[in-house]
């Protein structure tokens, strides 16, 4: 009975979340993130255009954003050196003895 069980819920589980057939979902997710990226840089360019931003929040947010668009920096990865080790592994201090 049990691997009946199994075996239907498994064949279950495929079908559900099985792929559809031809569906590329690497490629699927790629172009819904570029369309996400797309909308926010339209929505930011929208809220911050010079004739509707009258507040010091709004001008110092065009300057962030117009810098940060400009020129993209590399991101760069930065690896911390290994901590020396002493040789003796820690270990807890003894049991006192009113524990006893």
């Amino acid at each position: 009975m049990f691997l009946i069980r199994s075996a239907f819920w498994l064949s279950a589980a495929f079908i559900v979340m099985a792929p559809t057939v031809g569906m590329d979902v690497g490629e699927a997710a790629r172009s819904t993130g570029e369309q996400l990226v797309s909308q926010g840089a339209q929505t930011a360019s929208q809220v911050l255009l010079p004739e509707s931003c009258d507040t010091l929040e709004c001008t110092v947010g065009r300057s962030v954003l117009t810098r940060v668009a400009a020129a993209p920096a590399p991101v760069e990865i930065v690896e911390a050196p290994a901590p020396q080790s002493s040789g003796a592994a820690a270990f807890p201090p003894p049991r006192p003895d009113w524990a006893y």
